[in-house]
């Protein structure tokens, strides 16, 4: 690999789905899921990241529910630290937009968590919190939550081999200390729709290379690759590392991508195999291309018909 040839999957963050839609990304070639899923039977298919999430959802309620105990318990004791009273909370934006940032979330997701009865919930009782989940978790546009979050990669570990890295890079406003992601995507921007000639765009190149981007990337992706043989418990790995692939993707903890190593487009992009991986987190050479590829999420068979 001589080159690295960079391309990030950009997923549309409709109903907040991008998490679900670069899930759907790293995982739809893989053989186990398409034999399971991708050519099942109609109520099984799952074609995009919205159904991805259903079925995950599902899932989620009735096998994996007490996982979700401590995040509920912290968010019923925020929430009955301002009110009990349903209905005077829920008028509330100023506060439950404080709670949100403390669990990472976006208000819907905490507002769905009142409408699905948390304030009353008795989460020392299983049935309840898989209640509380029932209601919950369907909601269209939650960011999803912390136990969401890493419930949904240890499904798609244990379910399909393939392991998921999650890299954090940031962004920001601030035109005078741009972040990594503003860097990158003005580059991407510029490079797309060619709105800026090619002397502009080396020295935006010369911009992520300054930045050190690559191997900023590469550095994150390494702890994150010697962080798995530390696991213990339920997340360690079943099988040997080079019995998985391997997929990243690209935060800025607000929207999600999927990052391609390989310059792979997203109708024929896999996860990587782990000497690939392997060779780009070593990889030295600081030549690269960068671009960036929007995806639609095909719609869903109710949406087809409204067409």
């Amino acid at each position: 690999m001589p080159r690295d040839n960079l391309k990030l999957l950009n997923v549309s963050g409709k109903n907040n789905n991008c998490f679900f839609n670069s899930v759907y990304i790293a995982i739809k070639n893989n053989e186990t899921f398409k034999e399971v899923f991708a050519n099942a039977s109609y109520d099984y298919k799952i074609h995009n990241g919205t159904q991805l999430r259903k079925y995950i959802t599902e899932f989620l309620i009735y096998r994996s529910h007490k996982r979700f105990k401590s995040y509920l318990e912290m968010a019923q004791s925020l929430l009955k630290a301002i009110s009990s009273d349903k209905a005077r909370l829920l008028e509330m934006h100023d506060e439950l937009m404080d709670v949100s940032q403390i669990l990472s979330v976006n208000k819907i997701e905490i507002v769905s968590l009142i409408e699905a009865g948390i304030l009353r919930a008795d989460l020392s009782k299983n049935s309840s919190i898989q209640n509380l989940l029932e209601k919950h978790l369907p909601t269209e546009a939650r960011m999803p939550s912390m136990p969401e979050f890493i419930l949904t990669i240890q499904f798609v570990k244990d379910a399909f081999k393939v392991i998921i890295l999650p890299i954090i890079l940031g962004s920001s406003s601030s035109s005078q200390n741009p972040r990594t992601m503003n860097i990158i995507n003005k580059y991407n921007y510029g490079k797309k729709r060619m709105t800026f000639d090619n002397d502009i765009l080396r020295t935006m190149k010369i911009d992520i290379k300054n930045a050190n981007i690559v191997n900023k990337i590469r550095s994150r992706i390494g702890e994150k690759f010697g962080d798995l043989n530390k696991k213990k418990g339920s997340s360690r790995m079943l099988y040997k590392a080079n019995e998985y692939t391997y997929a990243i993707i690209i935060t800025d903890q607000a929207h999600y991508q999927v990052l391609s190593l390989n310059g792979m487009n997203a109708k024929y992009y896999k996860a990587s195999p782990y000497d690939d991986m392997s060779m780009f987190i070593y990889s030295t050479d600081n030549s690269f291309s960068f671009s960036q590829e929007s995806v639609r999420s095909p719609p869903s068979y109710a949406e087809g018909l409204k067409m």
